[in-house]
């Protein structure tokens, strides 16, 4: 059984499994665990500690390369605040994005929203909050675009960080 058809523990999680295929290469380890059963033996994988190496090794280079860029209204400083202890614990690199306040938005200002269709596709007008929403992951998203960087998290201020989040972003790619 190679290394990329072995079955993971479960509490290693498939996520983990996808990035740990791709970094650690062969450092997986297919051992079996039991006699026949029904003709097919029992497989389980073990850990090697030059996998455990290789994820420690992977999360640093995340860390390093992929940027957090964090939607931030002006006046919400406590969840910036608050982000920021969250980000410096966990030794995330976090960048801070001006949110739209759309309250100060007037419907006849907005830019780039097709309010005839989304009347039309939610039976409603936009509202201030989700119009300012809109144009604030835009705004996060033209930052990113601007850095030249390959790839990014783009958050909204009141998002909890784990531990995991960059490992399950790059995951995703």
């Amino acid at each position: 059984m190679s290394h990329r058809s072995a079955l993971l523990p479960p509490r290693t999680g498939a996520l983990w499994q996808q990035g740990c295929r791709q970094e650690a290469g062969t450092n997986w380890t297919a051992a079996c665990l039991g006699g026949l059963e029904s003709g097919r033996r029992t497989w389980a994988v073990g850990v090697l500690d030059a996998a455990r190496t290789q994820r420690r090794a992977l999360e640093r280079r995340l860390k390093m390369d992929m940027r957090i860029f964090a939607i931030n209204l002006d006046r919400s400083t406590d969840r910036w605040n608050a982000l920021s202890r969250q980000a410096e614990t966990l030794r995330f690199p976090l960048l801070r994005v001006p949110g739209v306040d759309g309250t100060k938005v007037p419907p006849q200002e907005r830019i780039d929203c097709d309010a005839q269709a989304f009347q039309r596709n939610n039976g409603r007008t936009i509202l201030p909050g989700e119009y300012g929403c809109y144009r604030s992951h835009l705004a996060a998203l033209s930052t990113f675009l601007e850095t030249g960087e390959s790839v990014a998290v783009i958050v909204e201020d009141d998002i909890v960080l784990f531990t995991d989040l960059l490992l399950r972003a790059e995951a995703c790619d």
